[in-house]
């Protein structure tokens, strides 16, 4: 016997209209969604992270024709249709779970090791961001289907004690694996440049686009602030890291010792010293910009504290040196192989630095 078709529809907040037919117990388009939903299931995380927000449409949409469904099919004969799609809904709720908790599972365990060799925003991070921006306008939604906690381990015990000790729904404490899981894997895969350097300028963009976008989005508060916290303090400690492993060796050039003489009662700056350090600081200076050159630092503001940090340091004791040291050869024809820079033409360079054109030319 055929099922009846029903030409009643019903409209949902969203704009949608369902017609009563499509919730035959046994028609087509209802083993069709059935089956859809499965095909969803059993997708990769990733790919079917794509179709996830359709899902939280079609579920609220549901829930907003449920009640119609009840009063149109409430007789015992048609029973089984209030049925299929209370069971439909069921279905979709179970989904959103299955993919929420496995995509936590993507941003910890993803493995690619395809970079930038600019140190540049991983797609991952761009990816991982979007995903939990677009969840947290559904979070009145959703909270009503997440509601086991986190027990999985992120692998290391602070991690996980931090996760344990952080306060929320368990949606956004979710939410919030889903970041840390970014965070881990992220320093992981940090340490894939063989430049030290590069593993700093690879964490200060990452981790600077994390928090730019999450003070753009306001909806985003439901990670929390202790969260952003950290990642300050990681950009802080990458920031500091990367002064440390560059600019220690050009700095060495600038050092005072080493340079004087002593011929029975007179000492004094040895003159050859003086010519053999300066040299030796144009070549650290040259090859540093030739190879920092290549590094590209995304955010404006962060460009800028980076070559204040590198301009506070080394300035102050590029123009001593230079006073100090560089007095003794300055009225030497030819200085200017050795002096080669001035306080102003190193300034130049330096704020030329983690720029994209520089990199594109």
């Amino acid at each position: 016997m055929n099922s009846t078709v029903y030409s009643s529809s019903v409209s949902s907040s969203n704009g949608y209209e369902l017609q009563g037919s499509d919730y035959i117990g046994h028609g087509p388009k209802t083993f069709w969604l059935a089956a859809d939903l499965n095909n969803i299931a059993n997708v990769s995380p990733i790919a079917s992270f794509q179709n996830l927000f359709a899902v939280f449409d079609l579920y609220k949409a549901m829930l907003v024709i449920f009640p119609e469904i009840q009063n149109m099919f409430n007789c015992v004969s048609s029973a089984y249709i209030s049925n299929r799609a209370r069971n439909i809904i069921n279905s979709l709720e179970t989904l959103v779970r299955k993919l929420v908790f496995s995509f936590q599972d993507v941003v910890l365990n993803e493995s690619s090791n395809n970079l930038s060799q600019k140190g540049a925003v991983y797609y991952m991070t761009k990816y991982t961001v979007y995903y939990v921006d677009y969840i947290s306008l559904y979070e009145e939604l959703i909270t009503t289907i997440i509601v086991s906690w986190p027990t999985q381990s992120l692998g290391n015990k602070a991690d996980d004690q931090f996760l344990e000790a952080s306060d929320g729904t368990p949606l956004q404490l979710h939410m919030l694996r889903i970041m840390m899981s970014l965070r881990i894997n992220l320093k992981r895969k940090s340490i894939l440049y063989e430049d030290s350097s590069m593993h700093y300028v690879f964490i200060m963009n990452n981790f600077n686009s994390i928090l730019t976008t999450m003070k753009e989005c306001p909806q985003l508060d439901m990670i929390g602030n202790e969260y952003q916290s950290k990642l300050n303090k990681d950009i802080l400690q990458a920031t500091q890291d990367y002064f440390s492993s560059i600019w220690h060796k050009v700095l060495y050039g600038l050092r005072h010792n080493g340079l004087n003489y002593k011929f029975l009662f007179y000492k004094g700056i040895s003159k050859k010293s003086v010519r053999k350090r300066f040299k030796t600081f144009n070549t650290a200076f040259e090859k540093f910009c030739e190879t920092q050159s290549t590094k590209f630092v995304e955010d404006t503001e962060l460009r800028e504290q980076l070559r204040n940090l590198i301009l506070n340091k080394f300035l102050t004791d590029y123009k001593s040196f230079l006073e100090k040291i560089g007095c003794h050869i300055q009225c030497e024809r030819h200085n200017e192989r050795y002096i080669k820079y001035s306080s102003e033409d190193l300034q130049n360079k330096i704020q030329s630095l983690f720029s994209e054109h520089l990199i594109s030319q």
